[in-house]
């Protein structure tokens, strides 16, 4: 954001908060167990009353006042644990995550996101790792974008590894859909060495002015970030580019 792209509006609930609250709700031997991997896991996160795992009015008031909650407006709240999205794994769609939540729900759906580190899901993925690390959660609210149509796109081909080519999905309203699979996409390739498009749908949902524009956003990314992107993106209602997620691949 500070480099001029366009991001939502938000903040991130850190990963000190997220250890704060462990240590008010769960015992001294239990809080150390989790951090040091000791024991069975499944038998150490029984001992902790997930329920309590909340933050208190003070907390939540300063949070308030940081991120200026319009009573209006349409939140996503997402997680950003410390283990997500790294080399050698992702936990890609373990953790929850919320899209349109009012203001009124955002609390709820703050600590909602913190105890999903300890859905059985994750717990079963994390110990079936040959190395796990240690779990914090970090909480992302940011404004809805009000889209009209969203995607993705994958700045190398992930399946060839062909650097060459950029690969972007589209489909009407939010990207969301297409990150899960359950919307229909359309999907445009790019080829940098040639500096065109070598395959897209007859009737494509894109603009060429837009094209031109999520090709130009893909490699500033790739300059910026110093690798190879996975882009989750929206053009809104007044055809405005937004930035949602960038991610190495």
């Amino acid at each position: 954001k500070t480099k001029g792209f366009n991001v939502p509006h938000g903040v991130v609930v850190t990963t000190n908060l997220f250890a704060e609250i462990l240590k008010r709700v769960i015992e001294p031997e239990v809080f150390v167990e989790i951090n040091t991997i000791q024991g069975k896991l499944q038998e150490v996160i029984k001992r902790i009353p997930l329920d309590k795992l909340e933050i208190d009015a003070n907390e939540w008031d300063l949070l308030q006042r940081e991120i200026k909650f319009c009573s209006g407006c349409k939140y996503a709240v997402r997680s950003s644990a410390t283990v997500e999205d790294q080399l050698q794994h992702s936990f890609a769609g373990q953790f929850e995550s919320y899209l349109n939540i009012n203001d009124s729900e955002l609390k709820q759906r703050v600590e909602d996101v913190m105890r999903s580190v300890f859905n059985s899901r994750v717990i079963d993925y994390y110990m079936a790792l040959d190395q796990p690390g240690d779990i914090k959660m970090a909480v992302i609210i940011q404004e809805m974008i009000d889209a009209q149509k969203s995607g993705v796109i994958f700045s190398k081909d992930i399946q060839t590894g062909n650097e060459d080519l950029i690969l972007i999905d589209v489909s009407r309203g939010l990207a969301e859909g297409i990150v899960d699979g359950v919307h229909s996409t359309q999907r445009i390739v790019f080829s940098k060495s040639k500096n065109r498009i070598i395959s897209h749908a007859t009737a494509s949902l894109l603009t060429n002015s837009e094209l031109d524009a999520l090709i130009h956003l893909t490699i500033n990314l790739e300059g910026l970030m110093g690798s190879h992107q996975d882009i989750e993106w929206s053009f809104d209602q007044q055809g405005k580019l937004w930035i949602l997620q960038t991610r190495g691949i």
